[in-house]
């Protein structure tokens, strides 16, 4: 059977004149360039931009790691502050609200536990977000709940927000 199929080619290349032999030769060629483009060189650049992706996030990652491990590193040194009691702190959120641009006019501030102190009013949601920003940047003080909702007047919003110092819990 197989020499009988080799003999069929042979006998079918013979039949074919030189010009046609060419052609078909030169068909082949590219069939198998345009096959070897298809079947390897094309998955083989896929993957290469696949894995040159991954080694930018995973490059992207380390230079994350490095900088949460010299903030680590700088927190460690710091000694530790103990909370400050909700009276003191709400001189602190008051003096920071300000510093921020928070109109506290609509507002009020009340103890939370012993180191909680709880922001509620109205207030522009611009500077409520500014406001808890530098809060939170400046004067160490986190957001451990709150609670944002629109108000009627545009740019307003109703907002109810627990402030702590450093490790405390409300």
């Amino acid at each position: 059977m197989r020499t009988s199929l080799k003999q069929a080619a042979r006998l079918f290349w013979l039949q074919r004149s030189r010009r046609e032999r060419g052609l078909l030769t030169v068909m082949a060629v590219l069939l198998a360039v345009a096959g070897f483009c298809n079947l390897v060189w094309v998955p083989l650049s896929a993957t290469e931009r696949r894995l040159d992706e991954s080694v930018r996030m995973r490059q992207a990652q380390v230079v994350w790691l490095q900088s949460l491990t010299r903030e680590a590193a700088s927190l460690r040194e710091q000694p530790l502050r103990p909370p400050l009691a909700a009276s003191e702190l709400m001189a602190l959120l008051r003096q920071g609200a300000i510093d921020a641009g928070l109109a506290l006019d609509r507002t009020t501030l009340l103890p939370e536990g012993e180191h909680g102190v709880v922001l509620q009013g109205k207030v522009v949601f611009d500077d409520w977000l500014r406001c808890a920003a530098i809060l939170s940047e400046r004067y160490h003080l986190r957001l451990t709940a709150f609670h944002v909702e629109s108000d009627a007047a545009p740019g307003q919003v109703s907002v109810r927000a627990v402030f702590v110092h450093g490790g405390a819990e409300a």
